[in-house]
């Protein structure tokens, strides 16, 4: 026990040291996905809590089995999505940063932004689902994990905010008004989940 202890609390101190750098990675985009990772993290320990509980109704048993599946999933796909979003920002620093002679530039600097953009837009979109899937399985859970699965839902509900701010920020770069419009148009719908 001892040792994971240690473990835990080492990862998480060197993931918030990083984050209080100076380097452009990770930032909010990388946390907003962590946030995600710890939501789903709190979701799928919620449901095997419940699965071992004596008290458990049956026919609750595969709600909370598919959503634990669901919870590891989606945990891998924001841990994957914390190192996409490092990649893309980097990238896009690395276009701001050639000459403003290179012709290539402008292109360049289109499709780093779009992909800026495009990797927090997956972050509250899966956000949104998680949030959404929490939702349903609060009412199959043990009362005992309420609070954890309510904790769930607020670190979602964060990680799709902040992947937000991070998708508007990066369609200022935009100049495809038809782009800019589907992208804003696909987060609004996102986090109008959270809205609930």
């Amino acid at each position: 026990m001892t040792n994971r202890i240690l473990d835990w609390r080492t990862g998480a101190k060197e993931f918030t040291e990083a984050l209080a750098t100076t380097d452009p990675t990770p930032g909010g985009g990388a946390a907003a996905a962590v946030a995600g990772a710890m939501g789903c993290a709190l979701g799928a320990m919620a449901a095997a809590i419940s699965l071992k509980s004596k008290k458990l109704d049956p026919a609750s048993r595969p709600g909370l089995e598919a959503y634990g599946a669901k919870m590891a999933s989606l945990r891998a796909d924001f841990l994957r999505l914390a190192d996409d979003d490092a990649m893309a920002f980097e990238n896009l620093m690395l276009v701001l940063n050639l000459p403003k002679e290179d012709a290539n530039r402008p292109r360049r600097m289109q499709e780093s932004a779009l992909r800026a953009a495009e990797v927090p837009l997956s972050t509250a979109q899966a956000a949104a689902e998680a949030f959404k899937e929490t939702q349903k399985a609060s009412k199959l859970a043990a009362g005992t994990v309420a609070s954890d699965l309510w904790c769930a839902c607020h670190l979602f509900r964060a990680a799709g905010q902040s992947a937000g701010e991070n998708v508007i920020i990066n369609l200022r770069v935009l100049k495809d008004p038809a782009r800019t419009a589907n992208l804003q148009g696909r987060l609004t719908e996102a986090l109008a989940v959270f809205a609930i």
